[in-house]
């Protein structure tokens, strides 16, 4: 299984659902093998993070996206956390509304998007549908000169998962185990971030 794949529906009575991140580092179906995308390459980020000192608030009880841990961090950091925050409100929305998020068009690599289209295409194309409460934790956040990774946590224990067999929790639906992926991020001009590619990092 590769990050941010799709969500299949039944087998056998059994919901074999694929969501986020994998437990090998392996790189996601149509993600660039390394973060060589350009400034020329990429699309004006529309600046959904406001420029600010520190971390924003990001957990919205109306998408139902919570944000555990999180950390105290300023500077390039806080910005880079503020995307990556965006990113995955983005996929949240995408996952509940099986609508690929426009935000992604503002500050993710084609391969990115080419992912959720796939992601949008295959839970319409099963029936599947997802609702509840998302809980994600972004950590591990280092910015080298004009790039930055940091990892990511998806957990979908309060999330369900609805085919034409029922609705399922997040054990039944064989997405009980939360999932780590690392997400590297390029710096454009004006100082504005770009998500340029995410791999699995295992569980977490």
């Amino acid at each position: 299984m590769n990050p941010r794949t799709t969500l299949s529906a039944l087998t056998v009575g059994a919901l074999l659902l694929l969501t986020a991140c994998t437990s090998q580092a392996a790189e996601p179906p149509g993600l660039t093998a390394s973060p060589t995308a350009t400034t020329t390459d990429a699309p004006t980020p529309t600046p959904e993070p406001t420029a600010t000192d520190g971390i924003q608030v990001h957990s919205d009880a109306e998408l139902g996206i919570v944000f555990e841990d999180v950390p105290d961090l300023t500077g390039d950091e806080a910005e880079v956390y503020n995307w990556i925050a965006t990113y995955q409100k983005a996929f949240w929305q995408t996952l509940r509304t099986n609508e690929v998020s426009g935000t992604f068009a503002t500050f993710t690599s084609a391969e990115i998007q080419d992912t959720m289209a796939r992601i949008v295409s295959n839970n319409t194309r099963d029936g599947v549908g997802i609702a509840g409460v998302f809980h994600t934790r972004i950590t591990d956040v280092v910015v080298t000169g004009d790039g930055a990774t940091a990892l990511v946590c998806d957990d979908f224990r309060e999330s369900t998962f609805t085919t034409a067999d029922g609705t399922f929790n997040a054990t039944e639906a064989q997405q009980d185990i939360p999932q780590l992926g690392k997400v590297e991020l390029l710096r454009l001009e004006d100082d504005l971030w770009y998500v340029n590619r995410e791999t699995g990092a295992g569980t977490c």
